[in-house]
């Protein structure tokens, strides 16, 4: 064999093309060089490895860059697919829980408007009781009233767990001020309601807590600076027409059935100033008024003016004024935490209603054309005044819903 050096071009050439046919060859293959007769080293030879070595790399680092890519997509596709079964577990969660919340919601509402139909279904019902203990003297059932319903009403405050709150509100002195004159009125309301149901004024009564729905839009317009809606203006018109109608045709001022109402309505304002809620409020109150009351029924009896040494029998039907006090408090109470004030507000038309059909179809009080006219007024007052209040809600409800 001749050797490398004296081989003629022709044949190196051809060895160089065989060499190069072969790098392909086992690049594609992947394998390593093989020895060939020409010989298996050299610089072509540390060029292939350092190409095949380069080639492997970078494929090695494809193939990774590839498993890893479509690993993490795997994982990401993974985390999506957890989110969102997730995502619908809680939807579901939260359906189930907005039914049943739904539920107990209906439950609580139904309970709500049968506590609230029983609280001033009872109130409306409360003329028969003062018809039955007309004997006793108006202001001295005022009294008996105060002193009754105090014990019933602290049992009531702690019944609730509100003794912490009565104790705040005693050690106040401003809520201390302020019941003192909530006191008074609720006294002066008391005592004015008793007499107009004793000396057959029913009606007056009635009317009077007819039109404190629309006392109490005037005080917020006066007093609260709220801004007055026009069909409010125009039910508190129509009532205004209504009493004007009343004391021109009968010749006599409705002054009971205001000044109920006006009393009541203060009331209100003033209860919604102070910081007690309502039953630790009205306990305070007769606490405030009880040692007048005392002491006026101890002066009676000793004047013997007083109706319990002479009738000891009627001790009972006085005592019962104590659970006529407490008994709808509670039961008004317990619809005010099931229902929303705006809801709750339009069962307070029973009441009047109640005295309204006492008055007519039980005691016989006269009701002339003029009567008609005005409580005709007023009702219309109170439909405008009702229809409006639920446009107000129903477009509050809208706007909270479209800010969310």
């Amino acid at each position: 064999m001749v050797p490398f050096e004296t081989k003629p071009r022709a044949l190196r050439t051809q060895r160089q093309k065989i060499q190069g046919a072969l790098i392909v060859r086992m690049a594609s293959s992947r394998i390593g060089p093989p020895r060939t007769r020409f010989g298996g080293g050299g610089r072509e030879a540390r060029n292939f490895r350092i190409r095949a070595l380069v080639r492997r790399s970078v494929s090695l680092a494809n193939g990774l860059a590839h498993f890893f890519a479509t690993d993490t997509n795997f994982a990401l596709d993974c985390t999506v697919d957890k989110r969102q079964r997730e995502a619908r577990k809680g939807r579901q969660k939260e359906r189930m829980m907005s039914k049943s919340t739904e539920k107990a919601l209906s439950r609580q509402g139904g309970y709500g408007a049968l506590y609230a139909m029983l609280a001033y279904g009872f109130w409306g019902l409360a003329p028969i009781y003062w018809k039955w203990v007309r004997a006793v003297p108006p202001l001295a059932m005022v009294a008996h009233r105060v002193l009754w319903s105090l014990p019933v009403l602290l049992l009531l405050v702690l019944r609730a767990r509100r003794g912490s709150a009565l104790c705040s509100a005693v050690r106040s002195w401003r809520q201390i001020r302020l019941l003192m004159v909530t006191a008074a009125l609720i006294c002066s309301n008391w005592l004015l309601f008793i007499w107009a149901v004793t000396t057959n004024r029913v009606l007056d009564a009635s009317l009077g807590y007819y039109i404190n729905p629309l006392i109490n839009v005037v005080f917020g317009l006066l007093f609260l600076q709220e801004r007055l809606r026009p069909w409010q203006a125009v039910a508190v018109g129509l009532a205004t027409a209504g009493v004007l109608n009343l004391t021109l045709s009968i010749g006599v001022f409705p002054w009971v059935s205001l000044a109920l109402a006006t009393s009541f309505g203060i009331y209100g304002l003033l209860r919604k100033v102070a910081a007690t809620d309502g039953l630790v409020g009205l306990a305070i109150e007769m606490l405030l008024l009880s040692p007048m009351a005392l002491a006026h029924l101890t002066r009676a009896e000793l004047t013997g003016t007083g109706m319990l040494l002479r009738q000891p029998s009627i001790l009972l039907p006085i005592a019962c004024s104590g659970l006529i006090t407490a008994l709808p408090l509670l039961w008004f109470a317990n619809a005010a935490r099931r229902l929303r004030y705006g809801t709750l507000g339009f069962f307070q038309y029973i009441a009047p209603t109640g005295h309204f059909l006492l008055a007519i179809g039980l005691y016989g009080e006269p009701f002339t054309f003029a009567h008609t006219v005005t409580f005709g007024c007023i009702w219309l007052a109170l439909a405008v005044y009702t229809a409006d209040s639920l446009a107000s809600m129903r477009r509050s409800r809208r706007l909270a819903l479209l800010g969310q």
